[in-house]
């Protein structure tokens, strides 16, 4: 089981969000996206069409289920839609499982799941994380980022140009990388 939490603003003139990031299913498994105004679409393989939002406001997204990676291709991102910045927060958890491998493209190609989410300040990756895909976080507000503890193996600039990144730190159970590596 696997949840990702995505905090969003949502203003007049831009209330339809569109999901761009590629969340895959564990093998035969489906997952249940949550628009946070009360409209929840179960048993998904892909992604859901656009939603329009009745009214502005801020939002949380929760996508549950048994996903195995997020990434994003040919220029997509996780939404969208709505104007930069008004992704705030985005939560990554795992129930244990280990289900999540990998966030970010598997390659160079495209631009990073959360790529030019400058609004984005603060997120959160489970240990089950094995990868971090190029260009994963890219241009984003991200202030503090610690990889965890089981990532093996880190694409091309995934920290490139943190809008206000003060620090990318490794979990120091890392056996992989270590702080001051160059990544």
């Amino acid at each position: 089981w696997f949840a990702v939490a995505i905090d969003i603003v949502i203003e007049a003139d831009r209330k339809t969000v569109t999901p761009g990031a590629d969340f895959a299913a564990t093998d035969g498994k489906t997952f249940d996206w949550d628009w946070g105004d009360g409209t929840v679409e179960r048993g998904l393989t892909q992604n859901p069409q656009a939603h329009t939002y009745a009214d502005e406001g801020n939002y949380t997204i929760l996508v549950t289920g048994e996903i195995a990676s997020v990434g994003a291709s040919n220029n997509h991102q996780i939404l969208y839609g709505p104007r930069a910045g008004s992704i705030t927060a985005v939560r990554f958890a795992d129930s244990g499982a280990g289900c999540l491998k990998r966030i970010g493209n598997a390659d160079a190609t495209g631009d990073g799941v959360l790529s030019t989410k400058i609004g984005i300040t603060d997120i959160t990756i489970p240990d089950s994380v094995e990868e971090i895909g190029s260009k994963a976080f890219e241009y984003t507000g991200i202030e503090r980022f610690l990889v965890p503890r089981n990532v093996s193996k880190i694409g091309i600039n995934p920290f490139y140009n943190l809008v206000r990144g003060k620090s990318v730190e490794i979990d120091r159970d890392n056996p992989y990388y270590q702080s001051g590596s160059s990544i």
